[in-house]
C-alpha cells in the first residue's frame, strides 16, 4: 500500500500492549521491533534491535544472551501528504468529500484482498535517519540472526521449526497516529470482484470527545475497523498504524553461518487488514 510515496503495510490491531505499564506502551511497535506479522494483522514484538539490554527487559521482550543493540538514530516527521486515504492498487476511488471518501473495486481482479487505511489527522512518521542504513542493518544482522532463530526455535536442527526462515521481521519505518480507520476484503470470488463493492466512511461530531467519531457504510463483503472511534478504546496516545518492514533471512555459505537482510518483497496474501504490497 503507498502511503505518501512510500509503501507500507497497515496493521489491522495496531493496539498497544496493554499489559505493559502506561508510559511503556507507546514504544510498543516501533522502529528497531523485530516480530511477526501474524496473520490477524498484528505485529508480534519479540525484542528492539535499538534498545539496549534494560529497556528490552523492561517491555518483556525475549533477547539472546550475546545481545548488543544496534545504534542509529530514528528520526520522527510529519507525513507529506494531500491524501488522508490510502488503499491497496485493486481499488479505486469514486469520490472522495470533507465527510468522507468511497471506492469500488476494479472489475476483473479476482482471488485477490485488498484494504483502506483513513488517516484523518494525517500521521508522525518514525523512520532511520543515518546514511547508508542498508549497509549497517545487513552487517548487524549477519552478525546475530542465526541466534535470533535459535531463541526461537531451539538449537535442536531435528526438531520442526516453528519459525521457519523467513519468518522475523524488523520495522524499518513507523506510521503513528491518533486518529485511523480501516477497512479489508481479505479474499475475494471471481463473482465478488465483478460487482461493485463500495465502501463509504463517514464523519460525526461528537461532543464527548474532542476528535471526530467515524462509521462505515460498506458492502457485506467487507470487513470494517472503526479503529480510534471505537467505543471500547480508551488509548488516546498515538496506535502504530502502519509498518515498512524488512525480512530477515539467514544464509549458509560454503564456510560459515551467516545472514543476510533482505527488503520485503511482498504479494497479496489474503492477511486480514495487513495487505502487503510491492516495493
Amino acid at each position: 500500500m503507498g502511503i505518501g510515496s512510500r509503501h507500507a503495510i497497515p496493521l489491522w490491531i495496531p493496539y498497544p500492549n496493554v499489559n505493559l505499564s502506561a508510559h511503556l506502551r507507546p514504544k510498543h511497535c516501533s522502529v528497531g521491533d523485530v516480530g511477526i506479522l501474524r496473520h490477524d494483522g498484528s505485529f508480534e514484538v519479540v525484542f528492539n534491535a535499538l534498545m539496549s539490554r534494560a529497556e528490552n527487559e523492561e517491555m518483556h521482550y525475549k533477547i539472546t544472551p550475546s545481545f548488543q543493540p544496534l545504534v542509529l538514530q530514528v528520526e520522527r516527521v510529519p507525513l507529506v501528504s494531500q491524501s488522508t486515504s490510502y488503499m491497496t492498487n485493486n481499488l479505486v476511488r469514486c469520490n472522495e468529500e470533507e465527510i468522507g471518501f468511497q471506492t469500488i473495486l476494479v472489475k476483473g481482479k479476482h482471488q485477490t484482498a485488498a484494504s483502506i487505511l483513513v488517516l484523518p489527522d494525517n500521521a508522525i512518521v518514525e523512520r532511520l535517519s543515518d546514511l547508508n542504513i542498508r549497509l549497517i542493518i545487513d552487517e548487524y544482522v549477519a552478525q546475530h540472526c542465526v541466534s535470533w532463530y535459535e531463541l526461537l526455535n531451539g538449537t535442536d536442527t531435528g526438531a520442526r521449526r516453528r519459525f521457519p526462515n523467513g519468518t522475523l521481521k524488523m520495522i524499518g519505518a513507523c506510521y503513528k497516529a491518533k486518529v485511523w480507520s480501516a477497512a479489508s476484503i481479505p479474499l475475494l470470488s471471481e463473482e465478488e470482484a465483478a460487482s461493485n463493492l463500495k465502501a463509504k466512511l463517514l464523519k460525526h461530531s461528537s461532543s464527548e470527545s474532542e476528535n471526530s467519531i467515524y462509521t462505515w457504510e460498506a458492502n457485506h463483503t467487507f470487513n470494517t475497523n472503526r479503529g480510534s472511534s471505537n467505543p471500547k478504546m480508551n488509548y488516546h496516545s498515538e496506535y502504530s498504524v502502519a509498518v515498512e518492514l524488512y525480512t530477515i533471512k539467514k544464509r549458509k555459505p560454503k564456510s560459515t553461518s551467516s545472514g543476510t537482510l533482505l527488503l520485503s518483497s511482498f504479494t497479496s496474501s489474503g492477511i486480514q487488514g495487513s495487505m502487503e504490497s510491492q516495493e
